[in-house]
């Protein structure tokens, strides 16, 4: 079972890449030889994004120190409304450090709740500046999709806890390489059928970001009332068919 790790602050960075969308937790620092396979696992945290370092312990001699580098990328489309675009946690066994993000590949850093882009359709609901708001990110999952083929997304809708409550469900990709064929809804769910609008090739374009957003309110009028929003990434990926091989004909 794996471990949180030491790793200083000075050894980690953080960086947003604007052309290929994802975020990239760089670590390079030195761990004990005991310490097998380090990685970055992301975790929850509402509002925000937090990381942990971690590694397996092989046993519980000394061992020498030896130099290392790992990371993590993180597809996502930033900035988020209502969201900590400027920094993230990353929690090791020397305690929790507070990263800034350095946006690269961008004009400039986005302020929060910078919802703009130039490439991606980020439909988000909106709310009066009365009503506090919280948006998580769940981890990314993958998806597989071949040049001519075709995946569905689903979302499920939240139900109408009162009129014009502001729920709804959006999703956000790159146009250039993705389109909706078909959106349809099934027993209280949303299923939108994309495919490749141009294939990707290369890095920079493969894989794509995809996000679907679900807004709701938590049901209370007043004060109490909040806006709650959930951001579930994907990493679509490009996927290659290969026609198998005719069998040679038996002599």
């Amino acid at each position: 079972m794996s471990q949180l790790i030491p790793v200083p602050k000075s050894a980690v960075s953080v960086r947003y890449h604007g052309l290929g969308r994802f975020l990239r937790v760089h670590v390079k620092t030195v761990l004990s030889s005991i310490i097998l396979s380090p990685f970055i696992q992301q975790e929850s945290r509402p509002g925000g994004l937090k990381f942990s370092t971690r590694g397996f312990y092989s046993g519980y001699q000394s061992g020498v120190e030896v130099p290392v580098e790992f990371k993590f990328d993180l597809p996502i489309l930033l900035p988020i409304p209502r969201f900590d675009n400027k920094t993230v946690l990353v929690e090791t066994s020397l305690g929790t450090h507070t990263i800034a993000i350095e946006y690269v590949e961008w004009p400039a850093p986005p302020s929060d709740g910078d919802d703009s882009s130039a490439t991606v359709d980020a439909t988000a609901a909106t709310e009066t500046k009365q009503v506090p708001a919280r948006t998580d990110v769940l981890p990314t999952e993958e998806r597989l999709l071949h040049d001519h083929g075709s995946l569905v997304i689903s979302a499920k809708i939240p139900p109408p806890l009162f009129p014009d409550g502001g729920d709804s469900v959006d999703i956000s990709f790159n146009k250039d390489f993705i389109k909706v064929d078909t959106a349809r809804i099934v027993d209280g769910s949303i299923a939108w059928t994309i495919k490749w609008a141009t294939v990707p090739k290369g890095d920079g374009e493969d894989p794509q970001p995809l996000s679907v957003t679900t807004t709701r309110n938590n049901g209370y009028q007043g004060p109490a009332t909040q806006v709650i929003r959930t951001v579930q990434n994907y990493s679509i990926r490009r996927v290659w068919l290969v026609k198998p091989e005719p069998e040679p004909e038996a002599v």
